[in-house]
């Protein structure tokens, strides 16, 4: 069934996924969101540090894509403000499916929390970033 003629109506809207990192963990990769069901234009990402963070050497918001990029570049985080808006991305890009954004901890950190929102635009119909 071809769908040339039919509405593609995903494709028009911007969505918003709301990630969270938890710093109160292991030194480790961790993944905080998933793209399926095709890929996605990643238009800003915004991360607010909502728990005050402690303990921690360095933190990083990055994708697992082939050329990797840094949503919250490697930042040296003693302590981190809790309530703080930390730099907005703002450079579009694209996410392909299965491709994942992930949270790295450098040091053990005992505290903390990154609230990440993803506005993104969907290429293919049905596709998300969870």
């Amino acid at each position: 069934m071809s769908t040339a003629f039919g509405p593609l109506t995903d494709l028009s809207f911007v969505k918003t996924a709301y990630l969270t990192f938890n710093l109160a963990q292991a030194a480790a990769t961790y993944d905080l969101g998933t793209v399926s069901g095709g890929d996605i234009l990643v238009l800003t990402a915004a991360p607010y540090n909502s728990v005050a963070a402690g303990g921690l050497t360095t933190a990083a918001i990055t994708t697992n894509d082939t050329l990797p990029t840094a949503i919250l570049a490697a930042t040296a985080l003693v302590t981190l403000t809790g309530g703080l808006n930390l730099t907005l991305f703002n450079t579009p890009f694209v996410l392909p499916s299965g491709k994942k954004i992930q949270g790295v901890i450098v040091g053990a950190g005992n505290a903390g929390t990154i609230k990440l929102a993803v506005r993104y635009q969907s290429l293919a119909n049905g596709a998300v970033l969870a």
